[in-house]
């Protein structure tokens, strides 16, 4: 499992919100990248040389699944009034994985008080904030690339094509006794901030922290089960040998991510 970065720095901007002044934050996305191709291929240990080649932009090679690169971008600024946090398109290859940092500093801005009044966050800072919103949108969407539905929609093959199947990850039955899906979602309408901080919290018994986001044991387990059987799959053979590029063009009609 590797990932290819093709887009790293943005400014995201803080707009003024309850308890927050506002700001711009000129964002490295690189170490949120390496993050999420980690926990998902399964590696909890991050050492001082994958930390400094993922700072330098350098691809990162991990266990987990096999024969998948997830290559990353943002939104193209046009597309960045787009209501999403991030985008997965899971039939080219590399994989692609898009994310709005215009849609993730207004969502930081608006749901910062009411996260640290539910107790869901501490006594963190926005910019601290934003850190938890970004890395939970880029596992989350790096999930999806993967082959995982949100926890919400049915189990089963996409209506976008016969070459597409996605596998449902459940959410979990008691979240005092087993860690959320990190592809966790509702019915609307959601507590701010999205289901799976509020679920994550609860299981924690307290505020969540920047490393407490990952997949949880059964989002990984989903996806080593999706890909064993995507390469048994005859419906998935041509996606797995497709080798077109990923083309950073979300169709903000038809996706609902995150």
């Amino acid at each position: 499992m590797s990932y290819v970065t093709v887009d790293r720095y943005a400014d995201i901007v803080i707009p003024p919100g309850p308890g927050v002044a506002g700001q711009t934050i000129h964002y490295d996305f690189a170490q949120s990248y390496l993050t999420a191709i980690r926990l998902w291929a399964g590696e909890n240990y991050l050492g001082a040389r994958d930390a400094a080649r993922a700072a330098n932009g350098v691809p990162y090679h991990a266990g987990g699944p096999h024969d998948t690169t997830v290559e990353f971008r943002l939104f193209p600024v046009a597309q960045q009034n787009c209501n999403l946090l991030g985008y997965a398109e899971t039939e080219t290859r590399p994989m692609c994985v898009l994310l709005n940092p215009s849609l993730m500093g207004r969502a930081a801005s608006g749901t910062y008080a009411a996260m640290r009044a539910a107790g869901v966050i501490g006594d963190i800072s926005v910019a601290e904030y934003l850190d938890m919103v970004v890395r939970e949108t880029v596992i989350h969407e790096v999930g999806h690339a993967l082959g995982l539905m949100h926890t919400s929609e049915e189990l089963g093959p996409t209506t976008e094509g016969p070459d597409e199947y996605l596998i449902e990850i459940l959410s979990a039955p008691n979240t005092t006794d087993a860690d959320p899906s990190i592809l966790a979602t509702g019915p609307d309408p959601e507590p701010p901030g999205g289901l799976y901080l509020h679920q994550l919290s609860r299981r924690l018994g307290r505020p969540v922290t920047l490393d407490d986001i990952r997949p949880s044991q059964r989002d990984l387990q989903g996806a080593s089960l999706q890909w064993r059987g995507l390469t048994q799959r005859d419906v998935s053979d041509r996606v797995l040998r497709s080798m077109t590029r990923c083309v950073p063009a979300p169709n903000c009609t038809e996706h609902d991510e995150l």
